[in-house]
């Protein structure tokens, strides 16, 4: 019995060790399959949330790629801008976004909620280091093994399977044919949803401890990271914590510009809905940002001075540029 207990101990340990190492190689594989050198060399990078996945077409938008995804947060961002940007050097801005729902305490949610890590975790584990597993693990150990034991299964499945993983699957420009905000603004009491994302004052403490890493490591590697934010409706409900908002800015590097588009105005139809664009609405943001861009936005020392009168042009033109797409339409 003496000598059976040792045993018992010396084969679990083995099998946790080989678990652990077997993960490892399951992950490796998966990332050296994954096609992330891009042959258009691009320059500007552009990840967040689904405002910029609605919001930036890089096929119009030159020398860009847009590897924003739903709800990720930026833990996930963290360990995607770390891998894209090592095997891209031609990479030398990042727009990443920053909304007036990720600076608040509810944000944190989209971090180790079991919800949002099934989501998330499985397409990025293979990227992401030992440190940033260890605390989504003490964010929720409870989620955290669980959504682990999954992604580990559903790795084994793919490479039997010899399904390689495509570079869609990490994110990008999502076009959207949806019109549903003409419809949101009748139907929605807004007095009373303003009032509710009035209260939304908090600040996130894990979220934006993972900005303040892409910041750092942007900058330690010589590349021009702008904080973004993409147009929203301007009854957007979440607008309405706009105040602690820029108080929440205040806490991020003060040598990080921040570069809003938040007042770049639409007719109804071009959003999906309160906070995203549709694909009319990208195409013509994106246009109008890719001109932008080769007008020197980068390079500008007052920049938001230059984006907002770029702005006060597009939207007095707005009136001329609705009467122009209706005429189309007849």
């Amino acid at each position: 019995m003496t000598k059976f207990v040792p045993s018992i101990i010396i084969f679990i340990c083995l099998t946790i060790i080989l678990f652990f190492v077997s993960n490892y190689g399951l992950e490796k594989i998966i990332s050296n399959s994954s096609k992330f050198v891009f042959s258009n060399n691009p320059k500007y990078l552009f990840i967040g949330h689904s405002h910029p996945t609605y919001a930036y077409n890089d096929s119009i938008i030159d020398n860009s790629i847009n590897f924003s995804s739903e709800a990720e947060s930026y833990l996930y961002e963290y360990s995607k801008l770390k891998y894209i940007t090592s095997v891209n050097k031609s990479i030398k801005y990042v727009f990443i976004e920053v909304s007036n729902i990720q600076t608040i305490e509810k944000s944190d949610n989209w971090v180790y909620m079991k919800e949002y890590m099934g989501l998330n975790y499985p397409k990025s584990s293979p990227f992401m280091s030992i440190n940033e597993k260890y605390d989504l693990y003490k964010f929720n150990k409870k989620g955290f093994n669980e959504v682990f034991l999954m992604t580990y299964q559903k790795n084994i499945l793919r490479i039997v399977q010899n399904k390689p993983i495509l570079t869609s699957n990490y994110g990008g420009y999502v076009p959207s044919d949806i019109e549903k905000l003409d419809s949101i603004l009748k139907n929605s009491n807004i007095d009373s949803l303003l009032l509710i994302s009035q209260k939304d004052v908090n600040i996130s403490k894990i979220n934006i401890q993972y900005l303040k890493k892409c910041i750092t490591y942007c900058e330690n590697n010589n590349i021009k990271i702008f904080l973004s934010r993409a147009p929203s409706h301007p009854k957007a409900p979440e607008l309405a914590n706009e105040i602690a908002f820029k108080k929440h800015l205040s806490t991020l590097p003060p040598n990080v510009e921040f570069l809003d588009f938040n007042n770049f105005i639409l007719p109804n139809d071009h959003y999906r809905d309160f906070t995203h664009l549709n694909t009319k609405g990208a195409t013509v943001y994106s246009i109008w940002f890719n001109n932008l861009l080769k007008q020197g936005l980068t390079s500008r020392v007052n920049k938001q001075q230059f984006i907002d009168s770029s702005i006060k042009n597009f939207n007095s033109n707005n009136n001329i540029y609705q009467e122009n797409m209706n005429l189309q339409e007849l």
